[in-house]
């Protein structure tokens, strides 16, 4: 919690070091796949960023994507969080969420690296009873509805990632790079919420970006 918050910490600072600077904005869309035994994640992305400088470029991004995570029926036993072991899907499951990242990039002829951070997201409406999961009649797994970087362990789903990227002619950008995400299903038992599961998970993914400049 204390890098992440030195990243933005870094951000925000770099961001008002920067005014008065020239700077260049843009409109960014994009679509991102992240594979996974688990269940494959995919993303629609729309954001701002704004660039410092030319070399190497300095950009400071912020934006609004929409996540969709498909849940194979295999075992969570890998970097789980907590209770992962009681996920086990008796078919394929969806869920998804808004996520509110913010990240920074540097950039030099064309290649960089860059760095993102949800800040806070919102689940949309998920439940897992009996018909879909090995678990009592009785018993409902719900998709976390809110989350923020500030949230307890219990309540905290934000991801993050790191990453490569490619830029040709400043309007089209290639990301490689490591997701890492959480996923947090609360647990009740006859409607009165007794625990949660927390799953986690470390994986590659690829992105392409349409950069619009304004």
């Amino acid at each position: 919690m204390n890098k992440i918050k030195a990243i933005i910490f870094l951000i925000l600072s770099l961001a008002l070091s920067a005014k008065g600077q020239h700077a260049r904005t843009f409109s960014n869309y994009g679509l991102l796949y992240s594979p996974s035994k688990t269940g494959n994640t995919y993303q629609v992305a729309m954001g701002e960023a704004i660039q410092f400088s030319k070399l190497p470029a300095l950009r400071l991004i912020a934006g609004l994507n929409f996540q969709l995570k498909n849940y194979t029926a295999v075992p969570w036993n890998h970097k789980d969080i907590k209770n992962a072991k009681l996920f086990a899907l008796n078919e394929k499951t969806k869920a998804s969420k808004l996520n509110f990242p913010v990240g920074l990039e540097l950039a030099f002829k064309g290649v960089g690296i860059g760095v993102s951070q949800e800040i806070f997201n919102f689940g949309f409406k998920k439940t897992i009873d009996s018909t879909m999961a090995d678990i009592e009649p009785n018993t409902e797994f719900k998709h976390l509805r809110f989350s923020s970087l500030l949230s307890k362990e219990s309540n905290n789903s934000v991801s993050s990632n790191l990453y490569v990227h490619f830029t040709i002619n400043e309007s089209f950008t290639f990301l490689f790079g490591i997701l890492k995400q959480k996923s947090i299903f609360n647990i009740y038992k006859n409607s009165k919420k007794t625990d949660y599961i927390g799953l986690g998970e470390t994986h590659p993914y690829f992105s392409i970006r349409f950069n619009i400049e304004k």
